[in-house]
């Protein structure tokens, strides 16, 4: 009987050390599990911060020096009284910052064509699940640009006017995203909702459309150049008329005809007919397509209207200044011809 009982408190107490090594190589391993969680989270986390780094670094160096380059020409920033920028000094900040802003733009644009035209490249064989080797990299830097973007406009938004600083945060905010509803809820929406559903639910799927619209950038840095150009108040109307022209064609072959583009590389993947490609693909993919491209179009409506003006515009005062300078020379001619005549009569 009492072997019987040490055999039974034998086996309890083996049965409660195995019990309690269970229980704390459950909590080692749920440990372990929740620190390599939270080591992947931090690594992941740490993927956006050289964006974060870079471009506001570009932004402040940038900035600083065309400050000083402005300031060496400060014969041109006198008084306006149709300008809202009262004092010089507030002048050049709020240059210098569009300009700053304007050349980060278009060097993120140049990576973002870049990406597209690789991803392209690369992704044309499978549009599905061919991978680019380049896309994901930028993703990285695309959601800290996003959100640097942001900043940089409000900034230069408070520099325009003085009297934009004097008010509460809050206030200034609230006026700023007022003003510049569209893009900021642009800016939002790529760095919130976009570059997240990329990163982590595509699972690398689709790597050619996402291409395909990092493309639509390659008309940016044109647009970046004619905004530094009127800030430097630089007087090259030829080279502002050929920087315009090559933006409204960029323009045209990179956001007007990308879709069109996109649904006719579906329908060579699938065999499908361009004009059928429609009915193949689900509703919500035409929906969103064609919201994407009606706002295209209409932008491209203004740009072209606003070109024709300009060409319009150009031609007209090229032909004023050659009409003004025949006249002028014709007459000085008739001057010459006139005091020779007087001459001869008094002799």
């Amino acid at each position: 009987m009492r072997t019987c009982t040490k055999y039974w408190v034998k086996i309890t107490c083996d049965e409660r050390r195995v019990q309690v090594y269970r229980c704390i190589t459950i909590r080692i391993s749920s440990w372990m599990t929740n620190y390599v969680g939270m080591l992947r989270i931090v690594l992941e986390i740490g993927r956006f911060i050289p964006g974060f780094l870079l471009f506001p670094w570009m932004f402040v160096y940038i900035r600083q020096y065309f400050r000083s380059v402005l300031q060496n020409k400060d014969d041109d920033y006198e008084v306006d009284r149709y300008s809202s920028r009262p004092i010089q000094n507030e002048g050049i900040e709020w240059d210098a910052n569009t300009i700053a802003t304007r050349l980060v733009s278009a060097i993120n644009a140049v990576l973002m064509s870049i990406t597209g035209i690789i991803s392209v490249y690369t992704t044309w064989n499978d549009l599905k699940f061919d991978r680019s080797p380049v896309l994901e990299p930028y993703v990285y830097l695309c959601l800290p640009y996003m959100m640097y973007d942001l900043w940089a406009m409000f900034v230069t938004y408070q520099s325009e006017k003085p009297l934009r600083k004097k008010q509460p945060l809050r206030q200034s905010l609230r006026l700023f995203y007022m003003d510049n509803t569209q893009i900021v809820t642009h800016h939002i929406f790529i760095a919130l909702v976009l570059c997240p559903v990329y990163l982590y639910l595509l699972n690398g799927i689709g790597d050619f459309v996402v291409g395909t619209f990092c493309l639509a950038e390659l008309s940016t840095p044109f647009l970046s150049l004619r905004v530094i150009i009127k800030q430097l108040k630089l007087d090259m109307p030829k080279l502002s008329l050929a920087n315009d022209i090559l933006f409204t064609v960029l323009f045209f072959i990179c956001r007007v005809l990308m879709m069109p583009f996109c649904y006719w590389s579906v329908g060579r993947y699938f065999g499908v007919p361009f004009l059928g490609v429609p009915f193949f693909i689900p509703i919500k993919c035409n929906v969103v397509s064609g919201m994407l491209w009606g706002m295209q179009l209409l932008w491209f409506y203004k740009i072209f209207k606003k070109m024709l003006q300009l060409i319009l515009g150009f031609s007209s005062r090229s032909t004023t200044h050659k009409d003004v300078s025949h006249s002028l020379t014709n007459g000085k001619v008739n001057g010459h011809e006139i005091n020779c005549n007087i001459h001869n009569h008094n002799d």
